[in-house]
């Protein structure tokens, strides 16, 4: 896992449902759902997105394996909602 492996390295993460303009709020990179409406990026089409809930081996003999949707509000859960395509 990447966290465990360079601990130190930051990252921030920033998930929203507006539209942000990627230049004026000093983003280095960006994934994005949906059409890309502005000429100024340069984009590259990663694929198609499914929901899926996953979690490494490691994470699951450390902490055990959720039996119910209600299991999950004991476990280290990164999710995304509200997704919208704009154009």
């Amino acid at each position: 896992p990447f966290l465990k492996q360079w601990p130190k390295v930051p990252i921030a993460l920033e998930a929203s449902n507006d539209f942000v303009d990627l230049f004026s709020h000093g983003f280095d990179m960006a994934i994005r759902v949906g059409q890309i409406v502005d000429d100024r990026l340069i984009a590259k089409k990663l694929g198609y997105t499914t929901r899926v809930l996953a979690a490494s081996p490691e994470y699951l003999a450390e902490f055990g394996v959720p039996e119910t949707p209600e299991d999950l509000t004991k476990h280290n859960c990164l999710r995304y909602q509200y997704v919208s395509e704009i154009g």
